[in-house]
């Protein structure tokens, strides 16, 4: 629980507030950008809810903080934001919240499929996210996309003895792999493509969806364009920018839905086109 004796200077006044234990995630702007801002290595209130949406996606962010570093003075109930997650993007897909330390804030996502259901990435291990998804029908398969996210996955896997599918070269985290990811190839299952992208780790994994939704982990994110993490590439840099280049053929893309960074829908047809401009933009810049 945020605790107001340690309430960040930087926040608004009002009831709301951000504490110093904040890791500088970002799990809450990502869900709540217009409520929270980031300064100096925390993140922050910069403005309180004024309406029963802003106030709901506050509350979001605040059930989905690390670190339990989100605080409401007024003490509003809490149940319609609960009620509210996982949420809906688009489609059959949703984001968890509830993020764990363990993979410092990484988002995660939730697919309904007739086939079985897929957790890419984990959220923390919460019994209501338990309850919700067994009222969703479950967790066939989990997918990890690197070995930083993988937070409290084998719980859920045993669970729910949902099949775990992973890389090979990231697969030493703990977790009993039930799909082991061992070539460089694409991986097709029905509506489900498997893609390889070493780089940011040796075993960092895509995942694609219907052709429209791509799932990063920490390989690729959007933010004033498409962006990668060059400062946190714990494996090989020039690695990761040709496993971005490899994705230009995912021309379909339309969904950019990363662990880390921020997400966006993008139009049909520009995914290749600015991949392209991320790549140019790099080598100038490191050349």
């Amino acid at each position: 629980m945020a605790q107001l004796k340690k309430r960040l200077s930087y926040n608004v006044e009002g009831p709301c507030f951000v504490d110093s234990t904040c890791i500088d995630c970002s799990s809450c702007s990502w869900i709540a950008p217009e409520i929270f801002g980031a300064q100096d290595g925390t993140h922050y209130v910069k403005k309180n809810p004024q309406t029963p949406q802003e106030l709901e996606r506050f509350q979001m962010g605040l059930l989905s903080c690390p670190t339990n570093s989100i605080g409401d003075q007024a003490k509003r109930p809490i149940r319609k934001a609960l009620d509210a997650l996982p949420h809906l993007i688009e489609d059959d897909v949703y984001f968890c919240g509830f993020t764990s330390h363990r993979s410092f804030g990484a988002q995660s996502y939730f697919i309904k499929h007739p086939d079985g259901n897929w957790l890419v990435d984990s959220p923390k291990m919460t019994p209501y996210l338990v309850e919700r998804f067994k009222e969703l029908g479950g967790l066939k398969y989990i997918f990890i996309s690197h070995q930083d996210d993988v937070a409290d996955a084998f719980h859920y896997a045993e669970i729910f003895k949902s099949a775990v599918i992973m890389h090979a070269k990231d697969a030493g985290a703990g977790l009993k792999v039930d799909l082991c990811i061992k070539k460089d190839a694409v991986t097709e299952m029905g509506e489900f493509v498997i893609i390889p992208t070493p780089g940011h780790t040796q075993g960092s994994l895509c995942l694609l969806y219907k052709e429209k939704f791509l799932f990063t982990g920490d390989h690729l994110y959007f933010e004033n364009g498409l962006n990668v993490f060059s400062e946190y590439c714990w494996f090989d840099f020039e690695e990761q920018i040709l496993s971005v280049e490899k994705l230009k053929k995912f021309s379909s893309v339309e969904w950019i839905l990363p662990g880390h960074g921020g997400k966006q829908k993008i139009e049909r047809g520009t995914f290749s086109p600015a991949i392209d401009q991320m790549i140019a933009t790099i080598k100038s810049t490191y050349k």
